[in-house]
């Protein structure tokens, strides 16, 4: 055991995939894959703490690089492509650390999966150097403003709820809409939020009555009706509350309902809804995403991806692991089909196996005279119901 966690040591530490041999006449393309593997706090010249396992807080971050190494063996692209994997919680590697030491620089382009501090740094450095930065897990904008070479790929609050009120009025213009939330400044935003792009122009495109909850949800079923389809958006990120709604509209006992939720985009990662939990029951719960991979069509990469993942791992890839995969493959692919303008070419590149994207230019406030950064605007819109999970829209 210590000699496989001293190899996998030195494995992650100095790993560095190269698709292919260099070519004296095509450039190599570089990609800086940033993510917390802890390795410095798990590893012990003693002892090793968590027995057979990696603890938790570092299964993300491994995840994502054995999605990308795998993405390089298995799906080559047809261009020379680089992989240098940064562990940003070592003791040695802070994103500090290496900005300071220039190793950044000779990258074509860094993907991120940080917080606040590390991507402000990043996206700064990428701005100097002109080095694009992709955001890959933060959800936010952080403050950046007239930064041309910052991306956020999972998007904004903001774009959920936009994408929210564009579904229900596709999809739900003549459903009983319901919007509860409850006091808090997330919920405030929210609320904000969706009151904005409801009423562009002061008039509601959507009626909506709103509940905000103290702590019973009976005003919820008494708004019902059963005389047609119930839609209730639940306005909340905090997932003790939205367990607690969730049971108690499962619990709602005329047999005529027909309610929908719409939950927010976090919900994905509540315990409460997966397949295995005692309060995943009947009622549906649709919430938007920015990623969604096709796990069992048998003729796309994902699938092939996690029989390979499998029988090296001897486990089902988890989601990290897909986008790892899913991330180093769309942005080599990207690079080899289009080398000298890759990034103008970015919403190009889309395929039946790849996550689609659609990056915009976004201005940070509308007072802005430039646009402020690109932001993925491209969402699924994801349905959980008895744990399982699939495509709306």
């Amino acid at each position: 055991m210590k000699k496989y966690f001293c190899f996998l040591l030195m494995l992650l530490f100095s790993f560095i995939v190269q698709a292919q041999e260099n070519s004296p006449v095509e450039k190599t393309f570089k990609i800086g894959l940033f993510v917390p593997i802890y390795l410095d706090s798990i590893f012990n010249p003693d002892i090793y703490p968590y027995d057979k396992k990696f603890p938790k807080f570092s299964l993300q971050g491994i995840d994502y690089v054995h999605g990308a190494q795998l993405a390089l063996k298995m799906f080559p692209p047809s261009r020379p492509t680089e992989l240098f994997i940064y562990d940003i919680k070592s003791d040695s590697q802070s994103v500090n650390q290496l900005i300071q030491s220039e190793k950044l620089e000779q990258l074509d382009i860094m993907l991120g999966v940080v917080k606040e501090t590390d991507l402000v740094q990043l996206a700064s450095f990428g701005k100097v150097h002109q080095i694009p930065f992709v955001s890959i897990s933060h959800p936010n904008d952080c403050g950046i403003t007239n930064n041309p070479f910052y991306y956020i790929l999972n998007s904004t609050l903001k774009t959920h709820c936009s994408a929210i009120i564009s579904f229900l009025i596709q999809s739900h213009n003549n459903d009983n809409i319901l919007l509860v939330t409850k006091k808090g400044s997330q919920e405030e935003k929210v609320y904000n939020y969706l009151k904005e792009f409801n009423s562009p122009d002061g008039n509601n495109l959507l009626k909506i009555k709103t509940l905000t909850i103290d702590s019973s949800f009976a005003s919820v079923q008494s708004n019902l009706d059963s005389t047609m389809k119930n839609i209730i958006i639940a306005a909340s990120l905090d997932e003790v509350f939205a367990k607690e709604f969730y049971t108690s509209v499962n619990n709602f006992t005329h047999p005529n309902y027909d309610i929908t939720i719409m939950g927010m985009p976090n919900w994905d990662g509540f315990s409460f809804l997966n397949k295995t939990s005692k309060y995943a029951k009947k009622i549906p719960v649709y919430y938007s995403s920015s990623f969604y991979v096709n796990k069992s069509d048998t003729n796309n990469m994902a699938y092939k991806f996690r029989n390979v993942y499998a029988n090296i791992y001897k486990a089902n890839p988890s989601d990290f692991a897909y986008k790892g995969m899913e991330l180093i493959t769309f942005f080599s692919s990207l690079f080899s089909n289009y080398p000298d303008d890759y990034l103008l070419s970015i919403n190009n590149n889309n395929s039946p196996y790849l996550v689609n994207y659609n990056f915009k230019k976004t201005k940070a406030s509308i007072k802005s005279n430039v646009f402020d950064y690109y932001e993925n605007k491209k969402l699924y819109f994801l349905k959980k119901q008895n744990g399982v999970t699939s495509l709306v829209w």
